[in-house]
Order: structure tokens, then C-alpha cells, then sequence
């Protein structure tokens, strides 16, 4: 993911001072209290009760100090506090420890009936004083061990110097306690300081993996700014490529040695666009930048435009393309669920293995109207079923040839589906073809016309020489020279135009019958402006098509409302044919 780097000893440093400087400050003022108490309820007749004071400010002095320092640090830290703290902290550390041992020499030198009440209490306080200080210092070894010394060493020479029980054995068991409590107080700074570096270990992976994080999305952001620029750039000259090709198969009168190019010119053109079109879906899907827009919609509309668009494409392989009339009405993204319809019918053609069939077709399931796409084609064996939708895998084609495709329609089909939440199954037998299976919520209830459907006007379309006069509005001049020259060799009657004036179109031309225009046109103009404003001056709806690379929901719900059919660049110019003819 990222490279890994040593956590920095001042990592740790840091940390481990603020946590230091937190227990010790608590510890020091506790400390200064106890001193005060202490002080106030021990007897004044004390063997050395002339040191009481005399302790009593030296524990304040040296608890004042270490607070001023603690204070100055956390106000500003500079490298010199961090630099001296841990030579104060044991100094501090060390004062404190001689002070309280100390106090153990001084105030129980003699333990007769009538001071043996407040050597006990000395006795108990000493232990719990150490107890608390061994535990505020348990960030930092070199304190721990001199504030264990210096509380250790006057108790313990005190037992050996002086006879009696009470030293004897009372001082050596509070040197026992005090070793116990240092033993265990050094397993806890072991643990703790291995904790200590594990959390700013983590916090310093955390760090990287958001800063990568950062750095991924500034790259996924400028992916997708090329995309949208390679969208638009990479697919007019792409149409432009489609337009010349066709123009140049439908010339009259090729040589025949001309034809093997033509052809495998239409293999390479049809490769690119396969390439261009799941490239940008792959990558719009990945970003999460497809939105859904569900609404209510008739499906027979879809399956008829579909048929349009894709049965010249099946003619030219020898299979027959098929769809049923349905009254249904479904509710999903109807953009979405239309780029899913084409992907499959698309690789049904391409994957069909022979000639045969295909079939676009509903049945209904309770609430749900499951769409299929039928093949009889060389179908896909069932360890290989989970496989194909997956980017790149291609069942039949391990030469990777382009003619074939490119492996990401069924992919795109998986995702979209995802997308909107509608199951996705398939069925198929080697030899015997695939059903592809998709299904979506039913809105209304009518009943099906299991009429199959099919258009053979559109197939013998390519051949004949049609009438008409067309409009084609076009700033891109290779796109504009070449679908003039494609709809000229068709018999009609071309006006072109790259910067339109409406007015004067319609001064110039009493009328069109066809409207084939660009949707950005410029930086202020669009198609579906000029389309409008040629609709009003005319008074009639001239049928029109508006070519595009937009693919938002929100174009399409426009164009919708206002009754103009869309194609997304690169267009299949036998479908543009075909949309012709079906509006006239």
C-alpha cells in the first residue's frame, strides 16, 4: 500500500512526556497536600521534630518548581524543555524519593508507647506515597528507578542501624512492599511504553493511509477529468472514422480489392468503440460517479428502440433479432436499465458462436417483471458462468482478438445492475445458448402480446435510396464532411451548417424533414436550442436526433419531455438510418 517507515523516537517522546507531565503534576500537588497534613498532626515532641518544617518546605519548594516547569512546557514547547525534562524528571523524582525516605530517619527514630500511633501513620503514608509515586513515573525508567532508590535506601539502612522490632521488622517489611511495588511498577512500564508505541504506530499508519488516501483521490479526480475530455475528444473523430467507413461501403461500384479493407476497417472501428464505450462506464461506475434516477416508465418503448438500433448489427452477422410487445410499465433508471438491454443483446451478437437467434422478452414473476435476452447460440459451460463478469474475461477468445470485443460489457451489466438493485441470474447449456435474466418492479398490470416482433423494413433499409432534405448542425468539421458525405450517397438532400441562425435557415429553406444536430455547439449554444427555435419558426415538430458523448439522466429527461431522440456518439450509422426512416 504504502512504504513503512520506523516510528521516530520523538514520536513517542512527546506522548509519553504529556502522559508523564499529567501523573507527575497530580502526583506532585498530592504529594505537597500530604506533606501539609503531615505536618499539622504529628506531635511537636518529635526526636527531631526540628526538621518537620524544614521538610514540610522542602517538599513544597521542590513541588513548585516541578508544577512552574510543567506549566512553562505545556505553554510553549520548545526543544530545550524537551531536551532537559527528562534530566528535571529525575532530578524531581530523586528529591521527592530522599525527602519521603528521609522523613522515615527523622520522625521515627524512637517508637515508645506514646510515638508509636504516629510512626504507624508515617509508616502507612511512606507506603502509599511511594506506591502513588512509583505509578507517576511509569512513562520514564530513569525517574522510576531513582524515585525507588532514594524512597528505598534511608528506610532500609534505618533498619540496620537502629535495634528493636519496630525497625527491625516493620522497616524491613515496608522495604519488601517497596521492592514488590517497584518489581510490578517496571512490568507496567514495559507494557505501557509497548502500548504507548503501538498507538502512535497506529496513529502514524493512520496519518499515511489518509494522506495516500489524499493522494488517490486527487489522482481518481484527474482520471476523471481526462475521461470527460477523452470522452468528448476521443469520440468525434471516432464518428467521424464511423461516417467516412460507411460512406465508403455504401459507394457504388467498389473494386473488389477494396473490400477487404472496408472490412477490416469496420472490425478495427467497431473494437475502438466497444473499447471508448466500457472504458468510460468502467471508470464513471468505479468513481461512484453514476447516479440513479428511478421512475416509471413503459418497457415496450425500450425494447422498440433497442430493436432499432441493434438489428442492422445482427442482420449483418445472419441472426435474426426478435422482441415481444409488452404493456408493462416498470419503475427503475430508465437510462440505466437500456445501457444493461444493450450490453446484452451487444454480446449476444458478438458471442453467438453461429447463426441463430435472439430474443428480447418479458415474463412476469408476482410484482416483478423479469426482461430476458434469449440466444440459441454455442452457450457458456457452467464453471465459466461466474467468471464472464468479471473486466477483461473472455470465454472464447484467448487471442484477445478485437473483433470479439474486449471483454467489459458483461461487467458493466453486473455493476449497473448492482447499481439499481435488480437481480441478475443467468441460465445457459453448451450448444444449447444463455438467458440472461434481469429483474425489475411492475407498476402496472396489463396483459402481454406475446407476438414476436420483427422489423424487416429496417434490415432492407441499407440498400434502398431514400428522399428528403436533412439538416445536420455539426461544429466538428471531419463529423460534418463526413455525415454529409453518408447521407448524400443515401439519396438525400443535405444542408449543413457548423454556427446555425435559425431565422436564416428558415428563410433560405421552406422546410425540413430531419434535424440531425451536435448538442454542444460552442460555449452557449446547444442543439436542442436550435432544434426548438427551428420547431417554432416552422410551426410544425420537425422529427429530429441530437448526438452527444453527455450521458446524464438529466439530458435524457429533457429530451424526453421535448420529444427529441438521442444517440450517444460513436453512433452505428445504420442506426441513424433507421431513425430516419422511423420518423418519416
Amino acid at each position: 500500500m504504502f512504504p513503512q517507515t520506523q516510528l521516530k523516537a520523538e514520536d513517542v517522546l512527546s506522548e509519553r512526556i504529556r502522559l508523564e507531565s499529567i501523573s507527575t503534576a497530580i502526583g506532585a500537588s498530592g504529594v505537597m497536600a500530604i506533606a501539609c497534613v503531615m505536618y499539622f498532626i504529628f506531635p511537636d515532641d518529635l526526636v527531631h521534630g526540628d526538621y518537620l518544617g524544614l521538610w514540610l518546605v522542602a517538599q513544597l519548594v521542590v513541588g513548585t518548581i516541578w508544577l512552574a516547569f510543567i506549566y512553562k512546557h505545556k505553554q510553549q514547547a520548545t526543544p530545550i524543555t524537551l531536551k532537559l525534562w527528562p534530566y528535571c524528571s529525575t532530578i524531581v523524582c530523586s528529591f521527592y524519593g530522599l525527602i519521603w525516605g528521609a522523613g522515615w530517619v527523622f520522625f521515627i527514630s524512637d517508637t515508645n508507647a506514646y510515638q508509636i500511633k504516629a510512626a504507624v501513620i508515617f509508616t502507612i503514608t511512606l507506603g502509599g506515597v511511594f506506591t502513588g509515586g512509583v505509578l507517576a513515573t511509569l512513562f520514564h525508567l530513569p525517574s522510576l528507578l531513582s524515585f525507588t532508590l532514594c524512597s528505598l535506601l534511608p528506610p532500609l539502612i534505618s533498619s540496620f542501624i537502629h535495634a528493636g522490632i519496630f525497625h527491625n521488622w516493620f522497616g524491613l517489611s515496608l522495604c519488601v512492599y517497596m521492592l514488590a511495588c517497584a518489581a510490578f511498577a517496571l512490568n507496567l512500564h514495559r507494557f505501557l511504553l509497548e502500548t504507548l508505541e503501538q498507538r502512535e504506530d497506529k496513529k502514524r499508519l493512520a496519518q499515511q493511509l489518509e494522506e495516500e488516501k489524499q493522494r488517490v483521490e486527487r489522482i481518481s479526480q484527474d482520471k476523471t477529468r481526462f475521461l470527460a475530455a477523452a470522452s468528448h475528444d476521443l469520440r468525434q473523430p471516432l464518428q467521424a472514422l464511423q461516417f467516412f467507413h460507411q460512406a465508403l461501403k455504401d459507394t457504388p461500384n467498389q473494386a473488389l480489392e477494396t473490400q477487404p479493407f472496408i472490412a477490416g476497417m469496420e472490425t478495427s472501428l467497431s473494437a475502438l468503440k466497444s473499447l471508448l464505450n466500457g472504458m468510460l462506464d468502467i471508470a464513471q461506475l468505479d468513481e461512484g460517479q453514476q447516479s440513479v434516477h428511478k421512475q416509471v416508465f413503459p418497457l415496450n418503448a425500450l425494447f422498440r428502440r433497442i430493436h432499432q438500433q441493434y438489428e442492422p448489427l445482427a442482420a449483418e452477422a445472419g441472426i435474426e433479432f426478435y422482441y415481444k410487445s409488452n404493456h408493462y410499465w416498470v419503475e427503475s433508471d430508465p437510462l440505466l436499465i437500456e445501457r444493461i438491454i444493450q450490453n446484452l443483446v451487444h454480446n449476444a451478437i458478438k458471442h453467438m458462436g453461429k447463426t441463430g437467434r435472439i430474443l428480447l422478452g418479458v415474463k412476469r414473476h408476482q410484482n416483478n417483471i423479469c426482461i430476458q435476452v434469449r440466444d440459441n447460440g454455442i452457450g457458456i459451460p457452467r464453471a465459466e458462468q461466474e467468471a464472464i463478469f468479471k473486466e477483461f474475461y473472455q470465454l472464447h477468445n484467448p487471442a484477445r482478438q478485437r473483433s470479439q470485443g474486449v471483454g467489459l460489457g458483461l461487467s458493466i451489466v453486473k455493476r449497473l445492475s448492482q447499481l439499481l438493485g435488480h437481480n441478475l441470474s443467468l441460465w445457459s447449456q453448451e450448444d444449447q445458448g444463455c438467458i440472461f435474466k434481469l429483474d425489475v418492479p411492475l407498476v402496472a398490470n396489463s396483459v402481454i402480446n406475446l407476438n414476436a416482433t420483427k422489423n424487416p423494413a429496417a434490415s432492407n433499409a441499407a440498400c434502398a435510396k431514400m428522399k428528403g432534405k436533412i439538416l445536420v448542425i455539426e461544429d466538428d468539421e471531419q463529423v460534418l464532411e463526413a455525415l454529409n458525405l453518408l447521407l448524400q450517397l443515401w439519396g438525400y438532400e443535405v444542408v449543413i451548417t457548423a454556427n446555425p441562425e435559425p431565422q436564416t435557415l428558415m428563410n433560405e429553406h421552406a422546410s425540413f424533414d430531419f434535424i440531425i444536430s451536435d448538442y454542444q455547439l460552442g460555449s452557449t449554444k446547444t442543439g436542442i436550442d436550435i432544434i426548438q427555435q427551428l420547431r417554432l419558426l416552422s410551426q410544425h415538430p420537425i422529427p429530429a436526433l441530437l448526438l452527444t458523448g453527455n450521458t446524464s439522466p438529466a439530458l435524457l429527461e429533457q429530451l424526453q419531455e421535448i420529444d427529441i431522440a438521442v444517440s450517444y456518439k460513436p453512433i452505428n450509422p445504420l442506426q441513424v438510418k433507421n431513425i430516419i426512416i422511423a420518423a418519416n
